[in-house]
């Protein structure tokens, strides 16, 4: 349990240290696209090209490349982070851990934990090096 933890918050981690390190500021962060018809590039707030190359890459390319900007992927890290701290598993790494959220404490149930929510938001990083498939949220596609 604590090691699906510890390995989310280290892919938080290297997603947050790769998006800063891709600009020397928040403004350079924030990327758009630019098709003159010609050429297709990706640009950050300054107006620097981030991405063209020979042919350069297709509207579709360029136009996913700018919504993943690093100024959307710090967001999604502060957004991973409060959902996983909500969820935080109270007693982890005994036999009572639980999410103090989830858990169903009328019913004094022996909910799982790590809970959904957190099998979810680990879930998303299923193609990073790492993820067991056992930590997959039940009924859940692989």
């Amino acid at each position: 349990m604590e090691t699906m933890i510890t390995w989310l918050n280290g892919v938080l981690d290297q997603r947050e240290a790769t998006a800063n390190a891709s600009g020397d500021n928040a403004d350079a962060r924030c990327w758009s696209v630019i098709d003159d018809g010609i050429d297709c590039r990706v640009l950050d707030a300054a107006g620097e090209v981030i991405v063209h190359d020979e042919g350069s890459p297709t509207r579709e390319q360029a136009d996913h490349i700018a919504l993943n900007d690093p100024k959307q992927i710090l967001a999604d890290v502060a957004a991973d982070r409060a959902i996983a701290a909500e969820h935080a598993i109270e007693y982890p790494d005994t036999e009572f851990a639980y999410c103090a959220v989830c858990h169903d404490h009328d019913r004094h149930d022996a909910a799982a934990a790590p809970c959904r929510t957190l099998r979810l938001l680990a879930a998303k990083y299923a193609t990073w090096p790492g993820y067991q498939p056992s930590w997959a949220p039940e009924g859940s596609r692989g």
